[in-house]
């Protein structure tokens, strides 16, 4: 299982690149840090960590702008949804701490 903690964010950039680097320090590579390309990366997780689970822990989410927090949280979601769907209900945690 990975954890996340994300925390004090100050950008959209920000929480991407924390968010990615808690998956796979490789992600900050070539992903890209843009709304489309972190809902295609978080529903994709099971290419590319097939036998990992991932908790996502939210800490301070205070700084983001209410437009980002709003896609940020709406992408978690779906991606949660997706999950439960494939069959996988606990591939993607997520919580406020």
């Amino acid at each position: 299982m990975k954890r996340v903690l994300i925390d004090k964010v100050v950008s959209k950039e920000d929480l991407i690149t924390r968010v990615y680097n808690g998956i796979s320090e490789e992600l900050n590579n070539w992903a890209e840090k843009n709304w489309d390309a972190f809902e295609e990366i978080i529903r994709s997780l099971n290419d590319y960590l097939p036998n990992e689970k991932i908790v996502i822990l939210n800490k301070d989410l205070s700084l983001l702008s209410k437009q980002d927090l709003f896609l940020y949280e709406d992408i978690l979601f779906n991606a949660i949804q997706y999950y439960k769907q494939k069959g996988m209900p606990d591939k993607v945690s997520v919580y406020i701490i």
